[in-house]
């Protein structure tokens, strides 16, 4: 894949003239789905696709265009010359952009991992012989490759191979515990022990679900929970341009001097996660970029755009300015012991359909749904009715956190809308003294 991509952008070097220039970038993966339903495979299938996006860039002016690549140089190089006559066209009729910028220092790249991979059937006969229970899930593995050239001859690769096993345990209508196992290397022992620990949730599913009133009240959450929350303060959190136009959610902290708990350190882990260490103009992300630290705010996510336009420096962020590889600190709470230290109280494994309720005010509101138990005594007690919630990030992460979990769990993105995605978490599970239930 990597020498098709080295290819194509010849290809674009041989049409692109004294007066031009070009930078692409290229999305492609090779991935493997096999999807279950009652503890049985029903469906299995391969994707491999290749999509490149170009940039065609006449002095100020520029015009865009994405087209799907066969692999086939004798059918896309046709295809190819055939965009880049349609851009050139654009070009002349469109306006200049004052804030046009692509990397011009030509820094290539190479980054391709060496995963322990299992194999898909290996993986799918571990999970059949280990789970237990009439498992419904979905399994995606394989490839993910991404790519950029311009017309200085700078290349950067990226290649990846993870695997994500997204599964449930049903127990009747709305009754239903939900986990995951995702990474880069396969290990059925651990794999084994997030099934039991599902299958002994869902065997609490068997009393009659408790019907809560309204009110505040300590709450663990799992890290799939932590992972809702952080992932919605990456809707414009730490992105520079919502905080230079004053939009962020978190604009108190860069502005007013707001800060979280000094438990909450954030980062940018482009290292440690599966998206490259490049953006689509090619530049170059820094393997690290502290975002929070000590519940403090420190740095924005700055795409080459936003640099631009507001005189900053850019550090190779895309265009949302969201995260890919975020990164919460661990604390020192024990997470086998993080129900023991709730005592009496819910915990909370998954939350869903995250929203901003005000967000000037980071207040943020969601649903409980699957996996929610009462815990009384450190114990589970009985599984919770879905309820509403209604907080500000100041007080979930900030007055209100009693503590972090030791351990972090990787969470890989399971979307696949348009191709598998590249972006992941990294967090523990949180303390929370007190949250408010509103429904």
């Amino acid at each position: 894949m990597r020498e098709y991509f080295e290819a194509v952008v010849a290809c674009l070097n041989r049409e692109c003239g004294s007066s031009e220039f070009f930078v692409c970038d290229f999305a492609g993966e090779s991935s493997e789905f096999v999807r279950l339903n009652g503890g049985r495979v029903v469906q299995s299938g391969e994707v491999v696709q290749r999509y490149l996006s170009i940039d065609w860039i006449v002095g100020r002016r520029h015009a865009k265009s994405t087209l799907p690549l066969q692999g086939n140089l004798g059918v896309d190089g046709p295809a190819l010359a055939e965009a880049v006559h349609r851009l050139r066209a654009l070009c002349a009729e469109v306006e200049e952009d004052p804030w046009l910028t692509y990397a011009l220092d030509g820094r290539s790249s190479v980054s391709v991992d060496t995963p322990n991979d299992v194999g898909t059937a290996r993986a799918m006969l571990d999970v059949l012989e280990r789970c237990g229970q009439p498992v419904v899930g979905i399994w995606a593995a394989g490839q993910i490759f991404r790519g950029f050239g311009n017309a200085t001859g700078q290349l950067n690769w990226h290649e990846t191979h993870s695997f994500n096993f997204d599964w449930s345990l049903h127990r009747g209508p709305q009754q239903a515990v939900k986990s995951g196992y995702a990474g880069m290397n396969w290990d059925a022992e651990q794999l084994r022990a997030r099934l039991e620990k599902t299958a002994e949730q869902a065997a609490s599913m068997n009393k009659a679900p408790l019907t809560l009133a309204r009110g505040h009240y300590a709450v663990y959450l799992a890290p799939a929970a932590v992972d809702e929350i952080v992932s919605l303060l990456g809707w414009g959190g730490f992105s520079a341009r919502a905080h230079q136009t004053k939009s962020s959610p978190l604009v108190g902290m860069s502005d007013a001097g707001r800060t979280l708990s000094e438990l909450v350190t954030l980062t940018e882990d482009i290292e440690a996660g599966v998206a490259p260490n490049f953006d689509t103009s090619g530049y170059q992300r820094p393997s690290r970029t502290v975002l929070v630290r000590d519940g403090e705010y420190v740095e924005s996510l700055v795409s080459p755009r936003s640099a631009q336009e507001f005189g900053i420096e850019t550090n190779g962020a895309g265009a949302d300015e969201s995260p890919l590889s975020l990164a919460m600190a661990p604390g020192a709470l024990d997470a086998d012991r993080a129900l023991e230290a709730l005592g009496t109280g819910l915990f909370v494994s998954h939350l869903w359909y995250l929203n901003y309720s005000d967000r000037a005010m980071a207040r943020a509101t969601g649903m409980t749904r699957f996996a929610t138990f009462w815990v009384e005594n450190g114990t589970i007690s009985r599984v919770v009715e879905p309820m509403r919630f209604d907080e500000t990030i100041y007080n979930l992460l900030g007055d209100e956190l009693v503590a972090l979990t030791d351990t972090q769990e990787l969470i890989l993105d399971p979307s696949t809308y348009g191709g598998r995605s590249v972006r992941s978490a990294r967090v523990p599970g949180a303390l929370v003294g007190r949250m408010a239930l509103t429904l």
